[in-house]
């Protein structure tokens, strides 16, 4: 080999005239530029996908659950049991009569209701709702058998659902 050609090889040219660049190192250079932009593609296509993995359901989430505290729970769970009974066929006779559970927080909010359907059968309800994780659960006795059982919604408020 010609010192010549054995200067442009260590030098990273390849076999060329004139010591102008050989076909192997122009290649390589296209191979590496179209290597990194896949690779610098992939990583942002990956970062989008996981950003808006993200963002979607915190967005669409909102916060807590649909009652605000354990008050506003006691105000609406009466109205909506109400409406879920009638839609099943067991109307209630007056009023649910309903309190706060032992174990109430502002992280677990606990509501008992009582009553009686116009058939003189006696009536349960129990809520749950923690707003933390956006969760509600409702169970209906009617005499002493579920009607309902850890529903997430009762009556018009399984219309937002």
């Amino acid at each position: 080999m010609h010192r010549a050609a054995i200067d442009r090889l260590s030098a990273g040219q390849g076999p060329g005239k004139d010591g102008a660049p050989g076909v192997w190192r122009t290649a390589h250079q296209a191979t590496s530029s179209s290597v990194n932009k896949k690779i610098l593609i992939g990583a942002l296509s990956a970062a989008l996908v996981l950003g808006l993995a993200v963002a979607i359901p915190l967005a669409l989430r909102g916060e807590g659950t649909r009652h605000a505290d354990q008050a506003a729970m006691l105000r609406a769970v009466p109205a909506a049991a109400k409406a879920e009974l009638g839609g099943r066929g067991q109307p209630l006779e007056g009023a649910l009569a309903c309190e706060s559970m032992e174990g109430a927080s502002a992280d677990r909010l606990l509501v008992r209701c009582t009553g009686q359907t116009a058939a003189k059968k006696p009536v349960h309800v129990f809520g749950a709702a923690m707003p933390s994780a956006r969760r509600e659960y409702y169970t209906i006795l009617v005499d002493g058998r579920p009607l309902v059982k850890n529903a997430p919604c009762l009556g018009a408020d399984c219309e937002d659902d």
